[in-house]
């Protein structure tokens, strides 16, 4: 067949004919054998530039052998050509709207096996198709954001689809090395997204308040404020079908991090540990800090709570008086000296006007003198109970410290208004 322009109707396989302009080919058709071979098609237009050679045989089986270079210039118009490589219509679907730009210097398309036999679950035949995407940029899901400055290696063997990302930005967080998978593509096919990440805390933050994770995650790292790098590694699960359910797991890794909780307004330094979630569900367990230079360990939960999302926090600690940062000293400083280990919970409901908060701390005393008048007057080896609690939401709060039965203190805290304190013996 000479030079030519050709125009393909693929019928539902395509959305729209495909207009393509081709070099000469040369064919040879074998009639007894039923059989088609072209060894040289060329073929392009402004979307994509091919070239490829086939073998199909028209017996029943309709065997087909392709082996095919293929160029594409902007992926973003590429979902014509994607329902022409036997992708699943969902598939297609989800490329087409994942692939927002890029290009792709040359594919390698092999297709080798009956063509009513394919995805080839038996390993009768094989298609396979493999490329590298360059300055690309891929939505994998509505709800996360893009990937961008993406170079991506692709593979699409029979019923997978693996993409391996070997640079990628996702927001200002570097997202190297990730992987997006399907491992079986059929009815009920599921994308895997795993990656191994080393961000800036805030960066990091920044990604979940723009995807699924905002109102839960999210929620919680709006008061568990985190600096500096941290260690996430992601494990997410997505269906790509009707009524099926998300999971998205993972964990962050903490090294010696500061951590500011912006309610009740207490920084925390050297936080090293491992939190995990699962869905909205977070979870740390033994997480050692320093609280005003001093070691503190505590755990982390978070779940629902009627139908808002609740935190909780299981702390314990010990605490130098000798040892205390000067922005604790007050007038009382002198009349008490020596060691005490403490515990304390913190628990927060969020709902849409805000959040509520209670907190607790208590303590023996056992290890700490206390030099006051009788009947106040106590030993380092005697016990007295001491118990300050925090109740309050985002509008204002109120604080209660009690010492055995001896001593009450109690004030009423209002952001941008004066304090009320009272104080009883």
């Amino acid at each position: 067949m000479p030079r030519q322009a050709y125009q393909f109707d693929f019928g539902d396989s395509a959305n729209q004919p495909l207009a393509l302009q081709g070099e000469a080919i040369n064919g040879r058709l074998d009639v007894e054998h039923k059989r088609l071979t072209m060894a040289n098609i060329n073929l392009t237009n402004a979307d994509i530039a091919l070239q490829a050679g086939i073998n199909l045989d028209f017996s029943p089986s309709k065997h087909l052998a392709l082996a095919a270079d293929v160029s594409v210039h902007d992926v973003s118009r590429v979902e014509r050509y994607l329902s022409l490589m036997a992708l699943s219509p969902k598939l297609v679907a989800y490329l087409d709207s994942g692939l927002q730009a890029g290009k792709i210097d040359q594919a390698q398309v092999v297709w080798h096996g009956a063509l009513s036999d394919f995805p080839y679950h038996d390993s009768s035949g094989v298609f396979q198709a493999e490329f590298t995407l360059q300055q690309g940029n891929f939505k994998f899901q509505p709800n996360w954001p893009a990937v961008s400055e993406l170079t991506l290696s692709a593979l699409f063997e029979n019923a997978l689809m693996d993409l391996h990302i070997d640079h990628g930005m996702l927001g200002d967080v570097v997202v190297d090395g990730a992987r997006v998978s399907i491992p079986q593509l059929g009815k009920e096919s599921l994308l895997k997204v795993e990656a191994e990440i080393t961000a800036d805390a805030q960066a990091a933050t920044e990604v979940i308040n723009n995807s699924s994770l905002k109102g839960s995650v999210g929620a919680t790292l709006k008061v568990v404020q985190i600096k500096q790098p941290i260690g996430v590694d992601l494990d997410l699960a997505i269906p790509l079908y009707k009524g099926g359910k998300q999971l998205i797991k993972g964990q962050v890794k903490l090294d010696n991090n500061p951590i500011y909780i912006a309610s009740p307004g207490l920084q925390l330094n050297n936080v090293t540990g491992q939190v995990s979630f699962v869905n909205q569900l977070i979870e740390a367990k033994d997480i050692n800090a320093k609280l005003f230079e001093q070691p503190l360990t505590f755990n982390v939960k978070t779940g629902k709570q009627n139908q808002n999302f609740a935190l909780n926090i299981n702390m314990g600690g010990r605490w130098d008086f000798d040892t205390l940062p000067s922005k604790l000293h007050n007038p009382m400083s002198s009349t008490y000296s020596g060691k005490l280990d403490w515990d304390g919970a913190l628990t927060m409901i969020f709902d849409p006007s805000g959040y509520s908060l209670q907190m607790s701390a208590s303590s023996d005393l056992l290890g700490v003198a206390l030099d006051l008048p009788s009947p106040y007057r106590k030993s380092a080896v005697e016990p007295k109970k001491l118990r300050a609690d925090l109740i309050g939401d985002n509008k204002q709060s109120s604080l209660s410290i009690k010492l055995g039965q001896d001593v009450e203190f109690w004030g009423a805290l209002i952001p941008k208004m004066v304090a009320t304190w009272h104080f009883t013996m």
